[in-house]
């Protein structure tokens, strides 16, 4: 069913197949990455974290870098990935003042938004970035105060570690 755009109109739905297919890319894309996370990365950070202490990189120590990594790094990866993400979307939203844009299919019967009501996915999105952007910075402080109260690496830690390579 062809929309024109007007009010009280809805945008034209994805069919079932090209939903099916979305969800399979979808599962393609993020199984893998669950699959790596749950088994390699999170027990690696598990196990570099107990001896982060240990660990230095110039003038900095691991436990540090894990640190500033958690604070700072990871939202503001997440921030960049949001933008990239959505950004153009949005400001073409903001240019044509409507939402869905013309013309883009939908997963679900979405009425066309106009004016200052469309307005408020990129509103929401810019908001999330600024919240990140923000929780980052604080991040950055909270992480250097933390990482001056670090314990140096005790020597049972060292044979530990030792033991553990």
């Amino acid at each position: 069913m062809p929309d024109t755009g007007g009010n009280g109109e809805y945008a034209p739905l994805y069919s079932r197949k090209e939903r099916i297919r979305i969800a399979l890319m979808l599962a393609a894309i993020i199984t893998p990455i669950a699959l790596i996370s749950h088994f390699w990365l999170i027990p690696w950070i598990s196990a570099y974290a107990k001896f982060a202490n240990c660990y230095s990189y110039g003038d900095i120590n691991g436990l540090q870098l894990l640190l500033k990594v958690a604070f700072v790094y990871l939202p503001l990866s997440f921030a960049l990935f949001l933008l990239l993400l959505l950004g153009r979307r949005c400001i073409r939203i903001i240019r044509a003042r409507q939402d869905p844009l013309p013309g883009e299919k939908v997963l679900r019967p979405t009425r066309y938004r106009y004016g200052n009501a469309a307005l408020i996915l990129p509103a929401v999105v810019l908001l999330i970035v600024i919240v990140i952007t923000c929780f980052a910075i604080w991040g950055s402080f909270q992480a250097d105060r933390l990482g001056r109260m670090a314990v140096p690496c005790t020597p049972e830690q060292r044979i530990e570690l030792e033991q553990s390579l």
